[in-house]
């Protein structure tokens, strides 16, 4: 009789997990140039994008800030868009590779973030932008 309740127990978690998922489970955001600056403009008071670019695989963009030259970085959380202010606390380390760019952060919710670019051009600017980190 132990076996069976074991049984039916999980078969009861199992479909109340698929019913989770069916009901609440939503695609990713998916980032654009536009999105994040639109993004960016919506949520802070004074945003003028300066120079936006999105990881090829839509998930992550950085976006400077012409007003004040601040450095944004946005991920794809879910349906929601996670943002932080880069700074030179913040950023622990910065590596480029190629195209790619890896990030080491101060952030226990964002520890480790890799950003592929369209281009290695990109990637080298956004290296030395996050190197000079005031």
């Amino acid at each position: 009789m132990g076996l069976g309740y074991l049984l039916a127990s999980l078969v009861g978690v199992a479909l109340v997990v698929a019913l989770c998922a069916l009901l609440f489970a939503k695609g990713r955001a998916w980032l654009g140039a536009a999105e994040a600056e639109a993004y960016l403009r919506e949520i802070l008071p004074a945003f003028a994008a300066r120079l936006t670019s999105v990881a090829t695989d839509g998930r992550a963009a950085l976006c400077e800030n012409a007003v004040d030259g601040a450095i944004h970085l946005l991920v794809s959380h879910g349906d929601r868009l996670v943002v932080r202010k880069l700074s030179a606390g913040l950023v622990k380390a910065v590596a480029r590779s190629d195209n790619a760019l890896s990030l080491a952060l101060a952030d226990f919710t964002l520890p480790r973030l890799r950003l592929s670019f369209a281009d290695a051009d990109s990637a080298g600017l956004w290296a030395q932008k996050l190197g000079a980190l005031p």
